[in-house]
Parts: structure tokens; C-alpha cells; sequence
């Protein structure tokens, strides 16, 4: 998460220093909204706003001001904070718990006296305060340190997200190019191999043991491809779950217990074949969710302690428990198997992290897939611990239908 930039005076006055240092604004256009039930009220604040060429869209109320918001995002917000049926509290408080408008910085306004309008303001997502009546230098220039601020934090998103589309980039094509590579140095040989094979056949130098020697190494190659062909595969299955997250929710009605056993079903011979034994433990519950998506948390789960979590025990075992905890549901997914250490918890869901890098099969993405459903499109929450029992996955789902729609 973005660092908040503006947490002592010493930031504000580096913020005002920024912005006297960058080009003239008028060559940059921004977007302002101003909300108040007083008409005359807007008029002058718009007055002064004007001056510095900013682009000014009014709201007599709070949810006049939330439609507009909706149709278009404005740079900054700049609300009274005592208006009938919503306040300008009752306004940041709704932006607060919208992620999309988090970041929107909002200036509240007040007639009250000096105290009690700083202990409001700060009580609120807003990020600023002015006091009536106006002050058109102190309007301007607490308006300018709102949008440097806005500026500064635009930047920083930019460089980490640049950074993780950089990560994200090598960690594919490091993935990719190990199999590839492996593909087409076998390949090569193959072609070699066969080229010479084929002359000797012209000249009848073929034995029946060369030509045995030959058929083995047919099919060596032939499954050295497919197998590193079928990792590549798997590492594109991967990304189109990753992708999964993002399309339109199919919301329905669920029973888990059918959810989960349908995905144990499909990893029946792997789960028979490592001699793990899957339970499930909990009250017979329904959830309106996304039952793609989740089949995608729970499938990403087994797979990643099929590959991860036994070396060497020999009673494995998969451990499903839930129940309610209050509007939401409790799920706590583990296996009896080695764990990880404390401090490499974070690292978990973190894309192409793996403790057996470099081995078939192995990309370091089920994790990252099972934890960014849960957190995204299923508008959960997951926790991660290691104890006796292994690696412990919590998922926290929303029960109430209206939390996912």
C-alpha cells in the first residue's frame, strides 16, 4: 500500500515546496467538486476556484455529489460539513468504505468554531479543513497541497506498479524459458539424431540394436517434451485463473460440502496416489458466491500441498473445518505436512514464490491465485499461519448476499 505522504507538517511544507518547483498548472486541467446546500455558498467558493483555471462541478447534497462521483471521478472534494439527510461526514465515510474512491482527497468545511472543526475533520476520511467564511489565499493554497499530494501519490502507484509488472515479467519468463529451452535443446538433438540415423539407413548400416537404441531414444525425447510442454500448460492455466478473477461474478446459492467435494473428486488419482486422505468438518451451510472461483481456491489449496507439504510423513492428511462467525463464514483449510517457517509466511502468496524452484511443475502461482480470489473478486479475507499442523490457510467469506453484489 501507498505510504500516506502527509502525516506531519514537515510533509505538508516538502508538498508546497513540490508544487512551486513544478511547471505552471494551467498547462494540467483539473477536476474539482464542490458540495454544499447553499447556492451562494458554491457560488463563491467557485469564484475562487476559478482563478487558478480549475474545472469546477457543484452538488447542492451529499447524494447529488455521489452520483456525480460515480459518473466521473474528480480530483478533489470539497464539502460542507453540516447538510440536511447527509453530512459532509456522512459523505466520507461513504468514499471511505468504497475502494474505488479511497484516494479521492476531501476538504470538509465548517462554520463552527476553530477546535471543534479540526476534531471532526480529523475523525473523518478527510484529509483537510476549511473554515467559512473563505479566505481565497487560504482556500487556493490548501487546495494546491491537496492535489500535490494527490500528484505525489499518483507517482509512487505508478513506480510500484511498474515495479510489479517488472517483477511479474521476469518471474514468467523465467518460468517459461526453463521448459522452452529444454524443448527445443531436445528437439534440436532429436532432429540430429534422426538426420543420422537416416544416412546410416541409406548406407544399410542399421542394426537391430541401433535401431532399439534409436526407438528408446525416441521416446525419451518424445516425453521429455511433453513434460516440459505440459509445465508450460500448467503455468497458462494458471494465468487464466489469475484471469478468472476479473470477469463478471456469477452469483448463486452453494452448499460448500458439495463445492469442496467436487473439487476433491477431480483430484482423486493425485490425492490417492500420494496417499492423502481429505476431511471435512462443519454444520451444513449455504453461501451466494461465485462456485467457479471458489472450486479455483479450494483446487489451488490441494494442489499446493500435494506439491509442497510432505517429504517425508507417511500419515498425510487434508483437514477442511468451518462454521459461522457472525456475518461471515470461517474456513480453515491444513495438511499434517512440514509447514513453513514464521517469517516466510508473507512470502506465500507471493507470485513465483516456491519452495522447490527449478523442479517440473512447480511455478509458485496456486498460492497467489487461491489467496488474490479469496480477497478480490470474493470480497474475503485470508490468513496464514504455521503450526503442528503444517501450513494453516483461514478464509473469511462473506455470508450476506449483499457483501458480492
Amino acid at each position: 500500500m501507498v505510504k500516506d505522504f502527509f502525516k506531519t507538517k514537515k510533509c505538508i511544507a516538502t508538498a508546497c515546496l513540490y508544487f512551486y518547483q513544478i511547471p505552471n498548472k494551467n498547462a494540467y486541467m483539473y477536476e474539482l467538486l464542490i458540495v454544499d446546500d447553499v447556492v451562494e455558498n458554491l457560488r463563491v467558493l467557485q469564484s475562487i476556484l476559478q482563478q487558478a483555471d480549475y474545472r469546477i462541478r457543484a452538488a447542492t447534497s451529499a447524494k447529488v455529489a455521489l452520483k456525480l462521483i460515480d459518473k466521473q471521478c474528480p480530483d478533489l472534494i470539497i464539502s460542507d460539513v453540516q447538510m440536511p439527510e447527509m453530512s459532509g461526514v456522512d459523505l466520507c465515510q461513504r468514499l471511505a468504505e468504497n475502494e474505488a474512491y479511497q484516494t479521492i482527497p476531501v476538504i470538509l468545511v465548517s462554520a463552527f468554531d476553530e477546535a471543534q472543526s479540526v476534531e471532526q475533520a480529523m475523525a473523518t476520511h478527510c484529509q483537510d479543513f476549511l473554515l467559512k467564511p473563505y479566505r481565497p489565499v487560504e482556500v487556493l493554497a490548501r487546495v494546491k497541497v491537496q492535489l500535490v499530494r494527490g500528484e505525489l501519490q499518483k507517482n509512487q502507484l505508478r513506480s510500484e506498479l511498474s515495479s510489479a509488472v517488472n517483477e511479474l515479467v521476469e518471474g514468467v519468463a523465467n518460468e517459461i524459458n526453463t521448459p522452452l529451452g529444454t524443448s527445443i535443446l531436445t528437439s534440436t538433438h532429436m532432429k540430429e539424431t534422426i538426420l543420422h540415423f537416416e544416412q546410416q539407413y541409406r548406407t544399410q548400416q542399421v542394426t537391430s540394436a541401433k535401431l532399439k537404441d534409436f526407438i528408446a531414444f525416441c521416446h525419451d525425447s518424445v516425453d521429455l517434451n511433453l513434460s516440459n510442454l505440459n509445465r508450460v500448460a500448467d503455468m497458462m492455466e494458471m494465468f487464466k485463473d489469475i484471469s478468472a478473477s476479473d470477469r463478471e461474478l456469477d452469483l448463486q446459492e452453494v452448499n460448500l460440502v458439495l463445492v469442496i467435494e467436487k473439487v476433491i473428486a477431480h483430484y482423486h488419482a493425485k490425492l490417492a496416489e500420494s496417499g492423502v486422505v481429505v476431511k471435512l468438518s462443519g454444520d451444513k451451510v449455504y453461501l451466494r458466491t461465485d462456485t467457479h472461483l471458489l472450486q479455483i481456491v479450494f483446487g489451488n489449496l490441494i494442489a499446493n500441498s500435494l506439491a509442497h507439504a510432505y517429504s517425508h510423513s507417511d500419515n498425510r492428511n487434508i483437514e477442511i473445518q468451518w462454521q459461522r462467525d457472525g456475518g461471515q463464514l470461517r474456513i480453515q483449510f491444513w495438511d499434517n505436512g512440514d509447514g513453513v517457517e514464521k517469517s516466510d509466511l508473507a512470502e506465500v502468496i507471493k507470485p513465483f514464490y516456491t519452495t522447490k524452484r527449478g523442479r517440473s511443475g512447480h511455478v509458485g502461482l496456486s498460492a497467489t491465485v487461491a489467496a488474490n480470489i479469496v480477497i478480490g473478486p470474493l470480497h474475503g479475507r485470508v490468513e496464514l499461519d504455521s503450526d503442528q499442523r503444517g501450513l494453516v490457510w483461514e478464509l473469511f467469506l462473506p455470508l450476506n448476499s449483499e457483501l458480492l453484489e
